[in-house]
């Protein structure tokens, strides 16, 4: 009850900051079609392109993974449980994934030639019958974590026994 009466609080409050710059930032007019989501992954893609290089130059290592989604069309069949529990028509991130996700997946091409280790995971559930969804937006059940979690270890053992002389930025630079 406190959390419903705190969030309604919250809606009004900026519901009457709609049209506030600081709030929302700059407004956009899209041509339309898929020009929305075209700007949206161009933002995206230089987002993680300039992660990996301030990363880089802190000698951290950077991965950028684009996890799968129920919506994306043919990435999954899904289980009886999850078509009650995670699928709705009236979502509203379903037509943005299913328009969004394939621009989106093109745009990580272009993360990975700009030096980014960049994996699209959006196939990771096809061959998986059982349900790895919870909820109707993206969120993943324990099972899913852990397929989700296990495939992304390998990519990482993966990418790391591709580096030369050792493993890591530090070791490329200095030779050990």
């Amino acid at each position: 009850k406190k959390i419903r009466r705190h969030r309604d609080v919250l809606n009004r409050e900026v519901k009457g900051m709609a049209d506030n710059f600081q709030l929302t930032g700059p407004e956009y007019a899209y041509s339309g079609g898929n020009s929305q989501y075209t700007h949206l992954a161009k933002l995206w893609a230089d987002a993680s392109i300039q992660m990996a290089n301030i990363s880089r130059a802190n000698d951290i290592r950077y991965w950028h993974f684009l996890q799968p989604n129920q919506y994306h069309i043919g990435s999954k069949a899904l289980s009886e449980e999850e078509q009650q529990v995670a699928f709705s028509d009236r979502s509203p991130f379903k037509t943005v994934v299913e328009e969004g996700y394939p621009i989106f997946i093109s745009a990580g091409a272009a993360i990975a030639e700009n030096n980014v280790l960049f994996h699209d995971l959006t196939p990771l559930f096809h061959a998986i019958p059982e349900s790895v969804y919870e909820d109707d937006c993206c969120h993943l059940n324990l099972r899913g974590n852990q397929i989700l979690g296990e495939a992304i270890g390998r990519l990482i053992v993966q990418d790391l026994a591709k580096e030369p002389h050792g493993i890591g930025p530090q070791a490329k630079r200095d030779g050990t």
